[in-house]
């Protein structure tokens, strides 16, 4: 089990020092993101593992799947109107 956990934060600091780094599309920053997301939630998921704490799982997927669903509908707006995904061309 603790193998798993340091995976998952190895995983964690990894994709957060990516997300950090990488700034050519708008699409890899936003799918580093939701990998993020997925990470925490299996984190949470191992760590709290009890039957209480069920609820608080599935408010963190429920915040999960609304960002993502935000993150797509501004991604196909900014596609709309710049015609590309470069996060260079989104400052004005």
């Amino acid at each position: 089990m603790s193998q798993l956990l340091f995976i998952l934060i190895y995983g964690f600091v990894i994709l957060l020092y990516s997300f950090s780094s990488q700034s050519k599309h708008l699409i890899s920053s936003l799918i580093i993101l939701e990998s993020l997301m997925v990470i925490s939630i299996i984190y949470l998921f191992f760590s709290l593992g009890s039957v209480n704490s069920i609820g608080l799982l599935l408010l963190i997927l429920t915040f999960a799947a609304a960002e993502a669903a935000l993150a797509l509908s501004l991604l196909i707006s900014i596609l709309r109107v710049m015609k590309n995904d470069n996060m260079l061309n989104l400052s004005y």
